[in-house]
């Protein structure tokens, strides 16, 4: 099963470098829509070609496209087979929740729209927020010119997280800033193991010199 872990922080950027980041990560968010959009056009298809004709259906399509979609076990293409799963066009049951028991729709741009792991980013919004799979979340403040990272507690979640496209594009991207006296931050987690020893939230890594500056003299940890 494994241990509960969580991480998060923030990272202050350049100016120079905020549009640079921004667009990295905005345009890994769009080419992943397009995975899963991709993607879920396939599950539909094979959902709809194992449908048992004329006599009746899969008490779950649910779970048939999820056992589907976890195929693949590389935790990149975890992320898009989940999101592709939630983009079915599943109907309501009578309680107005989803009705597995009925083959879902086509998947469409509207529903990618909608669903919570695909909804669309503008890069000029002043604010985004990208909600990843595995109960993590990447925030872009403009104004602040700051990362937010953050993974919720959970059993093998912030690997899981990390390697996700969007997030791999966000660290692929902190590596390449030129960082100044300023810039930098800490990302701190904590871990099951670590509690039970009486341990509080620890720096898992730093970026530029604010960052270092700020994990030498043990500024109290992200909350």
């Amino acid at each position: 099963m494994g241990h509960w872990e969580r991480e998060g922080g923030e990272i202050q950027i350049p100016p120079k470098e905020w549009p640079s980041l921004k667009r990295a990560v905005v345009e890994a968010h769009t080419l992943f829509r397009g995975r899963v959009l991709t993607e879920a056009k396939k599950l539909h298809e094979r959902l709809e070609g194992e449908r048992p004709g004329g006599r009746g259906s899969y008490p779950d399509y649910h779970g048939r496209a999820l056992e589907l979609a976890g195929r693949n076990p590389s935790s990149v293409e975890r992320a898009v087979a989940e999101a592709a799963v939630s983009v079915l066009g599943w109907y309501e049951n009578e309680r107005g929740g989803l009705d597995f028991s009925r083959m879902p729709r086509v998947p469409t741009r509207k529903r990618l729209d909608a669903a919570a792991l695909t909804q669309a980013v503008r890069i000029n919004d002043a604010q985004i927020a990208i909600n990843l799979a595995f109960e993590s979340t990447i925030r872009l403040d403009t104004p602040k010119r700051t990362i937010f990272w953050s993974v919720e507690e959970g059993r093998h979640v912030i690997e899981a997280a990390r390697s996700h496209p969007v997030a791999v594009a966000l660290f692929e991207a902190l590596d390449r800033v030129r960082w100044t006296r300023e810039s930098g931050g800490v990302f701190y987690g904590n871990n099951e193991l670590s509690s039970e020893a009486g341990g509080g939230d620890f720096p898992t890594q730093f970026f530029g010199p604010g960052g270092e500056r700020e994990v030498a003299v043990s500024i109290q940890p992200w909350r």
